[in-house]
């Protein structure tokens, strides 16, 4: 906005957004979803995933994925919910982080929930620059890469001993934004050492 000659006079203003309330036991109830696991909104409109796809998200087995219609799914893991039901501020007042790509909307509900953001690319966006700042400035947060986001590729365990650094670090970003024990971050900080190393050797 600096600059601007046809606003002359800026005025900042406060987020726009309210907190909401955590009514994780409702929800589980709705859904029948394990509330002992970690919960991760899936914020979309749409969010083009095929079966392989879904089936990667079906296979992280100790997170419950959640979605607020129409965008949804039928898998195990992945539970749409109902605005009539359950307010969009109180799901993620319920949850323990959110997937999405920025956008003011989403990134001042996380900021007043004090919810940790996963976001992907939006390079079409004009204010994505801004926004990316603004995330890095007020959230816990993981970048994962659109290409991994469109494959479903959330959290997959590696495949062959070459992509372990690579889904080792992924994981370690998770576990950091989501409050596991410190005994746990410095075990895998460790491991990424080792695989580092066995990789350069």
């Amino acid at each position: 906005m600096n600059g601007c000659p046809h606003f002359p006079k800026l005025k900042d203003v406060p987020l726009i957004a309210s907190p909401g309330i955590n009514r994780r036991s409702e929800i589980a109830a709705i859904s029948g979803c394990d509330p002992d696991k970690k919960w991760i909104l899936l914020s979309f409109t749409t969010l083009s995933w095929n079966d392989d796809s879904l089936a990667s998200v079906e296979g992280i087995v100790d997170f419950e994925f959640f979605t607020v219609r129409p965008l949804a799914w039928k898998r195990r893991n992945i539970h749409p919910l109902d605005r009539d039901q359950v307010t969009f501020s109180d799901v993620i007042a319920s949850v323990d982080a959110v997937i999405s790509k920025p956008g003011f909307g989403i990134l001042s509900d996380c900021i007043v929930n004090g919810k940790p953001l996963i976001y992907a690319d939006r390079s079409d966006f004009l204010e994505y620059a801004i926004l990316e700042d603004a995330i890095k400035k007020y959230l816990k947060h993981f970048h994962i890469p659109s290409s991994d986001l469109y494959r479903g590729d959330l959290l997959k365990k590696p495949e062959k001993a070459s992509g372990n650094v690579h889904r080792l670090r992924k994981l370690l970003g998770w576990a950091e934004i989501l409050w596991l024990p410190a005994g746990l971050l410095k075990w895998l900080k460790q491991k990424i050492d080792r695989e580092a190393e066995d990789e350069i050797l």
